[in-house]
């Protein structure tokens, strides 16, 4: 879910990079790029996802995806350096997100009778972004000002890479 994680927060994003940077500053746009970034990236990445969950299966994809997710989150760490840290990570994020949300149809072909793939892939697909949305409304009634929010992304970004488990 990493790779939505500035979508619906770019006004807080721009607020609190352009407050920690002296040189620095964010336009909207460069926002909007990271968040258009994913989706650019998904449909090659995804035709590549599905090519290598075939050949060599669906436990080594998941494991490639892990791995790029990990890397991504990880130099997303350094937004204090520059902002090109988050358009890479960004970018390794994105290529990782085809990853996972192919994952739930594979698994209900390989584990679940006909009769049960519509019901578990709709839960497979959807439980994640319930999360996200739970997500995002605490960091909006934790979060008060610039000094929480910081602290609540980096905190944020940290369970993301802890949660980045391949095996």
């Amino acid at each position: 879910m990493a790779q939505v994680t500035f979508v619906p927060i770019r006004s807080k994003v721009l607020f609190g990079y352009n407050c920690m940077q002296a040189g620095e500053s964010v336009s909207d746009g460069q926002v909007d790029f990271i968040n258009w970034q994913c989706i650019v990236v998904f449909l090659p990445m995804s035709t590549i996802q599905q090519y290598l969950a075939y050949k060599y299966g669906l436990r080594r994809s998941v494991v490639i995806g892990s791995v790029l997710q990990f890397f991504g989150l990880s130099i997303r760490c350094f937004i204090g350096l520059s902002w090109w840290c988050v358009i890479i990570g960004q970018l390794l994020v994105s290529m990782a997100w085809p990853f996972f949300l192919n994952v739930p149809g594979l698994v209900s072909v390989v584990w679940f009778p006909k009769s049960e793939r519509i019901l578990s892939t709709m839960f497979g697909s959807n439980i994640g972004w319930v999360g996200v949305l739970f997500g995002y409304f605490l960091s909006d009634l934790i979060c008060q000002d610039k000094d929480e929010y910081t602290i609540f992304l980096d905190q944020m970004t940290k369970d993301d890479i802890l949660n980045c488990d391949p095996s």
